[in-house]
């Protein structure tokens, strides 16, 4: 029984990256190699597409889509435990640069918490899918595409995601197709994205206060007459929330669950509330997401049976 959850987490994980993979990947060119490239390049160059093990000081960071990635909380302190107990389970995506000269260099598309988490870890090499992206537009969808996929990207994030994508030539109707979005609600981040440096780095300095929901419908909704009218309604917002922050704990076994479970099945969940009581919420964009996710819970029904 176990092996048959395990295949069906497996197929969860591949079917739900098909949907926005698909549309992205016809942006990527088959790779060149430069004749002057060495063994170590070549073995990196057949392995284009694929997933190998790679030491992690062979990967560096560069851009990434998520610009928030804070390294003291609970959470991120779960996954280096995690790492450390298990290793890196789910795979990085990495773009291979290549240079002229036969120089090049593994830059971290996705997974940038997973790869920070091993090097505190003390991981020595972890998994990683090697890519090549013809244009930057490409390499920021496939990093939108993983983060949104696999963590909780928050909004301010995606929304600065999204505006890259456009000053890279895309539409919003390309990037709503793209990750299966409705064309408002990627305009409502459009708008998010646009605001003012100080409204953004308040907002940076207080992303776990606010929301999706708080940032689409409270304010990205609203005229603002000038950056000082926004900056003031975002922080009485903030004095707001802390005041009545009374939500329960969750219990910390439970919350690490639904990280594991988030790691290894390649969906957002989030588990809340204690052992007597609370809520599991799984997270997927797309009907092809939705269906692998169903076929996910038949099978382990059937399992079970």
């Amino acid at each position: 029984m176990k092996s048959q959850k395990r295949s069906a987490a497996a197929q969860l994980t591949r079917l739900a990256k098909e949907s926005a993979e698909s549309k992205i990947q016809s942006r990527v060119l088959p790779p060149e190699l430069p004749p002057n490239a060495d063994e170590k390049l070549e073995a990196l160059f057949r392995n284009v597409g694929r997933i190998v093990m790679i030491p992690l000081s062979e990967l560096s960071l560069s851009e990434n889509v998520r610009k928030y990635l804070p390294t003291n909380t609970p959470e991120f302190q779960q996954l280096v435990d995690s790492v450390k107990k298990d290793g890196i389970l789910q795979n990085l995506i990495a773009d291979l640069k290549i240079e002229k000269s036969g120089k090049y260099k593994l830059d971290v598309v996705s997974g940038q918490r997973r790869y920070m988490a091993g090097e505190i870890a003390g991981t020595q090499s972890c998994p990683v899918r090697i890519m090549q992206y013809t244009d930057r537009a490409s390499r920021i969808a496939h990093g939108i595409a993983e983060n949104v996929l696999r963590d909780n990207l928050h909004c301010l994030d995606l929304a600065e995601g999204y505006a890259e994508l456009l000053k890279e030539s895309w539409t919003e109707e390309q990037i709503a197709e793209t990750f299966d979005r409705k064309r408002q609600t990627v305009m409502q981040h459009l708008r998010l994205a646009r605001y003012p440096e100080e409204a953004k780095s308040f907002i940076r300095e207080h992303m776990d206060q606010f929301t999706s929901y708080d940032l689409l419908n409270k304010f990205v909704a609203h005229t603002w007459k000038d950056t000082r009218t926004l900056v003031t309604a975002l922080k009485e917002h903030l004095k707001g929330r802390t005041a009545v922050k009374t939500k329960p704990k969750t219990d910390e076994v439970l919350r690490k669950a639904g990280k594991d479970l988030s790691i290894k099945s390649g969906y957002k969940i989030n588990v809340t509330g204690t052992s007597k009581s609370g809520q599991i919420v799984i997270k997927w964009i797309g009907e092809e997401r939705q269906k692998a996710l169903f076929l996910l819970l038949k099978q382990m029904g059937d399992a079970e049976a």
